[in-house]
């Protein structure tokens, strides 16, 4: 596996350090190098795994030396990935947490912690035949000064967002050029640590995941954008009370948020309101409405259309055929994974510093990935809904969700089918509250993910729509050669 891997000392946020930056970042170089010459030189041999396993822990103390400023004096420490490998390749981070194979050898894959956590078991096979036969690309001169830009950009925004965790994943085509890490920008890991392994709460990013699965169902016949949801659900058959007609909302109506669903706030409060209270308060593909209400009756439409819960659904047809086996919901705290909380942890009740998700909303919020798992989600739409030969949507389905459907006054944000459009910049986005966000540009065949959960949000340099926008303009220039 030809991997390119770069650590470097983070910026000072406060203070001096007594090490020079420059001198550190030529020790990890020379630290670096000898990792790569010793395992090319056990490329072709048997014995590559494990002289290069052997290595690896003094590599990583090195580093861990290297990089360390003093406490108390602001440092941040972090590691840069700068990786090319095929789109089937996964890291394995944690002996604890994963079973390691090579030259194509097939074990099973193994979530950390105890899958019995989940209200579903799931389990894949890691294979890393491929990376064998990888090629190493070599970055230009300008796309190096461009991933570095990348980085003080999403450094910024962290900290605006009051230091908070940040992650940051780039691939262009099957190849990822940058993968980052970073548990807080001045503050020593307030949400815990950070790293490849994490599960971020992807919060309303989820809705583009529901969105493949639509657009899966409507690959397979099993329903269409334009069917009226009364096909689906028999309340919906009969006017309803409200001041337009229910049976004129369609699936496309809840998908873009101009479905004008609403229910009594009585009803809604309940937890579990009726389908026979909802009524249609504005005419439905006119106006914009960002609802989980209308998410909820979008839940019970798929589940009639084929008989099968959501998530179960959702894992069968997209999560598992696209390997993504961390992508799960959580509807309780798990023990032993590495969940990140949206803040610090409350005690006595910790719990309540998570997000999870209940049954009704789930094509709305809920999902946690990681940040690799979650750049590979969007590689998915970059190559027209065909991945490891596998067709799960049309390139003429995919742009119907990438067309333009409405405007969010707030903001002047255009929305498409779950998911928002950048089009005159050149890219899509999917994103969620927290400053979580995938922008995949198809013109660059770029990919850029950026995951933080911010401490303090605050007003000024910080606006999501402009950040949303810069990622897909960062994208945009990473194509260019």
């Amino acid at each position: 596996m030809m991997v390119k891997i770069k650590t470097v000392p983070a910026a000072l946020s406060t203070g001096k350090s007594s090490c020079s930056p420059n001198n550190l970042m030529r020790k990890c170089h020379r630290a670096m190098n000898s990792f790569v010459k010793i395992s090319t030189m056990c490329r072709y041999s048997k014995l590559r795994y494990s002289v290069a396993r052997s290595c690896l822990p003094f590599l990583l103390f090195a580093c861990s030396v290297f990089t360390c400023g003093h406490e108390g004096h602001g440092v941040e420490n972090f590691l840069r990935f700068r990786v090319q490998h095929p789109e089937e390749e996964r890291f394995p981070t944690s002996q604890a947490a994963t079973q390691v194979t090579c030259r194509g050898e097939k074990k099973p894959f193994q979530l950390p912690g105890n899958a019995a956590d989940s209200p579903h078991k799931q389990t894949g096979v890691l294979v890393s035949d491929r990376a064998e036969q990888a090629v190493d690309v070599e970055l230009t001169e300008s796309e190096s000064r461009t991933l570095d830009e990348l980085e003080r950009y999403v450094e910024s925004t962290a900290i605006a967002l009051g230091g908070c965790p940040s992650a940051i994943v780039v691939s262009r085509g099957d190849r990822i050029l940058l993968e980052q890490y970073s548990a807080g920008h001045g503050a020593k890991e307030p949400l815990g640590p950070v790293g490849p392994e994490s599960l971020w709460p992807l919060a309303s990013a989820t809705k583009s995941y529901a969105m493949a699965l639509i657009l899966s169902l409507a690959h397979d016949d099993i329903l269409e954008l334009d069917d009226p949801v009364a096909k689906y659900l028999p309340p919906f058959g009969s006017p309803g009370k409200g001041p337009f007609d229910r049976r004129r909302a369609t699936i496309r109506h809840l998908a873009s948020h101009t479905s004008g669903v609403a229910f009594p706030q009585e009803e809604w409060d309940s937890g579990h309101p009726d389908l026979d209270t909802v009524s249609i308060e504005t005419e439905p593909g006119v106006s914009f409405l960002y609802s989980n209400q209308g998410m909820f009756v979008l839940e019970k439409t798929i589940e009639a259309a084929t008989g099968e819960d959501f998530d179960a659904l959702l894992r069968r047809r997209i999560l598992g055929p696209l390997g993504l086996y961390a992508t799960r919901y959580f509807y309780t705290l798990p023990s032993q994974l590495s969940i990140l909380p949206l803040k610090p942890l409350s005690q006595p009740s910790p719990e309540l510093s998570y997000s999870f998700v209940t049954r009704g909303v789930r094509p709305s919020f809920g999902l946690y990935a990681t940040a690799r798992e979650f750049n590979r989600f969007g590689r998915l739409w970059l190559k027209d809904g065909m991945f490891g030969g596998r067709r799960y949507f049309t390139h003429d389905l995919k742009m119907e969700a990438w067309k333009y459907h409405a405007t969010r006054k707030m903001d002047q944000g255009r929305y498409g089918l779950l998911w928002w459009l950048f089009e005159e910049d050149g890219g899509y986005v999917m994103s969620g509250a927290g400053a979580k966000a995938t922008a995949v540009v198809p013109s660059t065949g770029v990919v850029v993910t950026v995951l933080r959960l911010p401490l303090r949000p605050r007003p000024g340099p910080f606006r999501f729509v402009d950040d949303k926008r810069t990622l897909v303009q960062f994208g945009k220039r990473l194509g260019t050669r």
